[in-house]
């Protein structure tokens, strides 16, 4: 059984995550980018520098620019994945021919509220997947206790409606990780169910991330 408090204590002692950014494959590596509306090259980053995620509803708006990449004539800007600040920049790749998954750059992303809840929900829930590619209906009541045998999830697939079995241990319908009539797939999680013994504990560990996160 995962110790839920003891998660809560880690996460909360250092409550960011380094994402390493790494070129995506061999080319020549430089800290600026050709900008079409100034009609003059860029700077991307440097050390220290805040960065920012795609945005938008669709996360259609890339990120800040982290760097410029160019093989065999064709040059393409890499975006920062998420928010956070630049640190560890490899600076002495500028205008050098870097191999690919060659490491430019770290970013210290500072957890979000939700991130901090998932992660220890990824630890504590027992996880039902989706067996194929396919459309999924939700069969059962969030909240509800699910027991092996139970046929929480209905899933269109092949012209057929064909109930997904839980075979875990029982717990507590908590999380629902899809929108009914949403395709979802193979292997991607559906469901997230909850120990009955540590339904308290974990909705007290949201509560705690949620005060917490409001304060700062």
């Amino acid at each position: 059984m995962v110790d839920v408090n003891a998660e809560l204590e880690r996460i909360l002692s250092d409550p960011n995550r380094n994402v390493e950014i790494v070129t995506p494959y061999s080319g020549i590596v430089r800290f600026s980018y050709s900008n079409k509306r100034l009609k003059e090259r860029a700077t991307t980053v440097k050390e220290g520098d805040s960065v920012v995620g795609p945005r938008g509803n669709w996360k259609e708006i890339p990120g800040t620019p982290l760097f410029e990449i160019e093989r065999q004539g064709s040059k393409e800007i890499i975006y920062s994945p998420t928010n956070g600040t630049v640190s560890n920049l490899e600076s002495a790749l500028e205008g050098k021919h870097a191999e690919a998954f060659t490491h430019v750059m770290t970013i210290q992303h500072p957890l979000t509220s939700d991130e901090v809840i998932e992660e220890i929900l990824r630890k504590v829930l027992v996880v039902l997947e989706a067996p194929e590619d396919a459309t999924y209906i939700l069969n059962a009541k969030q909240g509800s206790l699910i027991r092996p045998g139970i046929k929480p999830v209905i899933m269109a697939y092949m012209k057929r409606d064909v109930p997904v079995r839980y075979n875990g241990k029982d717990g507590i319908l908590y999380a629902v990780y899809f929108a009914n009539g949403q395709r979802v797939a193979k292997g991607s999680p559906l469901l997230g169910i909850c120990p009955e013994e540590q339904l308290e504990e974990v909705k007290r560990m949201e509560e705690i991330v949620r005060q917490k996160w409001k304060r700062t």
